[in-house]
């Protein structure tokens, strides 16, 4: 007779395509040891990553992309697509790079009305653009403007690229 108190947390599904970690189940990578993913092959993470030890990345890292038309605080990396309907200037905080070589990309998209993006108002990431400026101001109608910003110190934005098929922007 089969022991039905027997519920281990890691297991493989019937038919055996499929590995399950349950609730409270580890898997452990021991030293030496690496997991490889297959060209063409899909890591999927919905859940919360802590790093304790070194990540590498040897190809291209998609991060974290913000989609707002409402003030908020914009993440020291990634992509925001970021604009405003607003007959005023909407304003985003940018917070600093965290640290140099942090890459992040701002698009404006669906705009009719300025946006304005600033150093973060939080002392603790307060960060500047070029090390001397705070502000970007986006005309309006700035619609399809990107910029491409890196990292020029842990505080410091250095704007390295920028594509537009119309619109301005200024920085002071």
């Amino acid at each position: 007779m089969a022991d039905t108190t027997y519920a281990p947390k890691v297991y493989r599904k019937q038919g055996g395509d499929e590995q399950v970690i349950a609730s409270g189940g580890t898997q452990t990578i021991e030293s030496g040891g690496t997991v490889e993913y297959e060209a063409g092959s899909t890591l999927t993470n919905a859940a919360t990553q802590t790093n304790t030890g070194t990540v590498t990345n040897s190809a291209a890292v998609v991060n974290t992309l913000t989609t707002a038309s409402t003030a908020q605080t914009l993440l020291g990396y990634g992509t925001s697509l970021i604009g405003s309907t607003a007959a005023g200037a909407l304003a985003y905080n940018l917070n600093r790079p965290g640290t140099a070589g942090a890459r992040k990309t701002l698009c404006i998209r669906a705009s009719t009305g300025a946006v304005t993006v600033i150093s973060s108002t939080v002392t603790a990431q307060l960060c500047k653009f070029h090390r001397t400026l705070t502000t970007l101001t986006f005309g309006a109608n700035a619609d399809g403007i990107a910029l491409d910003l890196i990292g020029e110190t842990s505080t410091s934005w250095s704007i390295v690229g920028y594509s537009t098929a119309a619109g301005t922007y200024t920085c002071t």
